[in-house]
């Protein structure tokens, strides 16, 4: 058995996989003391999201995650409209049954009396999705007269939802706030501590790519496992 895994990892990274991925990351950071937690609590990264694409946030960067985050989602807002970022956004239920639900984010803005949004839905602690959840998401948002112009899913790993939903992944957050923080003031206070958020989202990212490698090592081997036992049956049968 030891020398089948053996010989699974050697297939498996002739094939690309990286088992070292974590030994890449070349600086200390404080925040990765807390990874085992933050990652779980989705609430935490939809405030820090909606802190960001605040131009009123803390950061003090006005608007520049904003418009490089439209840019990243590939979103023209018109000039001088006031975006209105929403957490936690209450809506009424229109093809299921219950209480309201609630959206994680929402941006939305209004051009010639017009309304419209962006819904934007955070699986990064691998929540799975509920019953016509974004379905119901966008729907709900219509019947309150708005348009949506987007919805943007974020997730924990490489995942596409399709029927034009914008799938993001961690590693793509870390992208673009490092990206953004280069043509950032780094006299901010603020910089620093996006820096460190960036590098923390980004190791969730390098922790998924080395589960998804765990993970493929363990079907390779339950699928070779399963093909020795259907040879060694069938050459019982021949023999016999």
């Amino acid at each position: 058995m030891e020398d089948l895994l053996k010989d699974i990892v050697y297939r498996l990274c002739d094939n690309g996989f990286d088992f070292n991925l974590e030994s890449k990351l070349s600086s200390y950071n404080p925040l990765e003391y807390f990874v085992g937690q933050v990652r779980e609590k989705e609430i935490r990264h939809s405030q820090i999201f909606s802190d960001l694409l605040n131009d009123n946030g803390p950061h003090d960067y006005k608007n520049l995650f904003l418009k490089t985050f439209l840019q990243m989602i590939n979103c023209e807002v018109p000039k001088d409209c006031d975006i209105c970022v929403e957490r936690e956004r209450k809506i009424s239920r229109v093809i299921t049954k219950g209480g309201n639900r609630s959206i994680d984010l929402v941006l939305s803005w209004e051009y010639y009396n017009k309304k419209y949004a962006i819904i934007i839905e955070n699986k990064l602690n691998g929540a799975p999705f509920q019953p016509y959840q974004l379905d119901e998401y966008k729907l709900s948002m219509e019947s309150e007269g708005y348009n949506v112009k987007k919805i943007v899913v974020i997730y924990d790993r490489k995942t596409s939802y399709g029927n034009g939903v914008i799938s993001i992944c961690s590693s793509d957050i870390s992208n673009w706030l490092n990206s953004t923080l280069d043509i950032c003031d780094t006299r901010n206070s603020a910089y620093w501590g996006i820096k460190a958020y960036a590098q923390l989202v980004d190791n969730m990212a390098i922790k998924n790519i080395n589960m998804i490698n765990a993970e493929s090592i363990i079907k390779a081997s339950m699928l070779l496992k399963l093909t020795c036992q259907l040879i060694m049956v069938y050459s019982r049968k021949t023999t016999s």
